[in-house]
């Protein structure tokens, strides 16, 4: 797909505009010439990405982020920036862009039971995840990612236990050794460490495969 050069005309009369020139680390097919454009310094990062898919013809527009030199993304108006960096008009601008994040999607919903101070994640990620929640009371939660919902949308712990007789304040897994996977199906492949208001540490060993099999 051929990309368009720097055709992109702003009709701004007796507006102010600066030399920007555009650059990216993402793959070929995302970037554009780095020839300066000629653009108006009242753009925001809206505008810019306007531009962007206007000189790559996207069929589907796609949101693009732009980092200033001191790799700072760009949130306001170019001119805002020029002035608060003490940058002069007169040079050519670079910016980067990168694509920019948007609104996740939910996927799952695990009702709790108390106060959650903490949650970690256990296994290899996506759907083939157990997800441990500190509670206020006490208690460690175990939830599966490939458990099916009820009819209400909620999903139950597949294991509980109580840790510590008062609060938890924190649960986090530790890295795998490198022997586990030699190990039966049924012996500890992961661990994890929980604190509490009892000023207490405790490591306890799971098996997420035995998890993923309730």
């Amino acid at each position: 797909k051929e990309k368009k050069e720097n055709t992109y005309i702003m009709e701004e009369p007796n507006k102010q505009e600066i030399l920007v020139r555009f650059t990216t680390k993402l793959d070929a097919d995302l970037q554009v010439t780095t020839t300066p454009f000629s653009v108006p310094t009242r753009l925001s990062r809206y505008g810019l990405s306007e531009i962007i898919n206007h000189l790559l013809s996207l069929s589907k527009p796609i949101p693009f982020d732009f980092l200033t030199p001191n790799g700072q993304f760009l949130r306001t108006s170019i001119v805002e920036y020029l002035v608060d960096a003490g940058i002069e008009r007169e040079g050519v601008l670079e910016l980067e862009y990168v694509i920019a994040l948007t609104k996740p999607n939910k996927l799952r919903d695990f009702q709790q039971e108390d106060w959650v101070a903490s949650v970690a994640g256990f296994g290899k990620g996506g759907d083939d995840l157990v997800i441990g929640s500190a509670l206020y009371s006490g208690k460690v939660q175990f939830f599966d990612m490939n458990q099916e919902a009820t009819e209400e949308g909620e999903r139950d712990a597949v294991v509980e236990f109580v840790a510590h007789e008062e609060a938890l304040t924190c649960v986090t897994s530790l890295p795998s050794s490198s022997s586990s996977s030699s190990s039966s199906s049924t012996s500890p492949n992961a661990h994890l460490l929980t604190a509490s208001k009892d000023y207490s540490v405790k490591c306890w060993g799971i098996n997420t495969n035995t998890l993923h099999n309730l």
